[in-house]
């Protein structure tokens, strides 16, 4: 129990940062199910050479 109390803060500054952790990754298999993908909204997206080639940012990088 004197572990416990002596890490409190640590155990939960953890959890919290699991929890954002878990969010983002829910949140990003949200967003592929969906269709949607962050680099097409990117400015960037033009000198991708995934882009360049003619294939979306899932498609195989072969």
């Amino acid at each position: 129990m004197t572990w416990i109390t002596n890490n409190l803060w640590t155990i939960l500054i953890g959890l919290g940062v699991l929890a954002l952790v878990v969010l983002d990754i829910r949140f990003l298999r949200n967003q592929k199910k969906r269709g949607e993908h962050a680099c097409s909204a990117c400015s960037m997206a033009g000198s991708c050479p995934i882009h360049a080639k003619g294939k979306a940012c899932d498609s195989p990088r072969i």
